[in-house]
């Protein structure tokens, strides 16, 4: 049987969003590092956003949720 094209179009965007996740935390820390206030706090801005839509999927989709130990 085949998956959903909704779900599998979901799945997609969670791994672009988990990339966006590590780029961003990586800009993050440069960011910190360096002093810059206002990137830091545009930088949590957009963190907060990414996760915001990743918790939207998962519950639109839980069937993404990771089951974790």
């Amino acid at each position: 049987m085949s998956e959903d094209p909704d779900l599998a179009q979901a799945r997609v965007l969670l791994d672009a969003l988990a990339a966006q996740l590590v780029s961003l935390n990586r800009a993050l820390d440069v960011a910190q590092r360096n002093g810059r206030a206002a990137e830091v706090h545009a930088l949590t801005v957009d963190l907060r956003t990414v996760d915001r839509y990743i918790e939207r999927l998962h519950r639109r989709f839980p069937q993404t949720q990771e089951v974790r130990p």
